[in-house]
């Protein structure tokens, strides 16, 4: 396996800072921290299809028509403009 440059370098600096005792042990690490992170992703999407299949069978359900598009993407629109005007202040 290679690594790129910085990935060498992110890993050689964190033995470095006493972080890990080896380079060995930082991607072990990573390498942990990746698959808990795809089990949280995966797990979370098990719990949203869930959700949906359960607002489905009780009727919780809207027509997905080009109006209710639009209107998601309005309402997405504004919601970016202000955290926008938020950053700005």
């Amino acid at each position: 396996m290679q690594l790129s440059d910085a990935a060498r370098d992110a890993i050689m600096r964190r033995v470095a800072n006493g972080d890990f005792p080896t380079a060995d042990a930082a991607v072990d690490e990573a390498i942990r921290l990746l698959e808990a992170q795809h089990e949280d992703y995966v797990r979370y999407l098990q719990e949203a299809i869930a959700e949906g299949d359960a607002d489905i069978e009780a009727g919780r359900v809207v027509e997905a028509t080009p109006e209710f598009y639009e209107s998601i993407k309005a309402r997405v629109k504004q919601r970016i403009e202000t955290r926008l005007a938020d950053a700005a202040r």
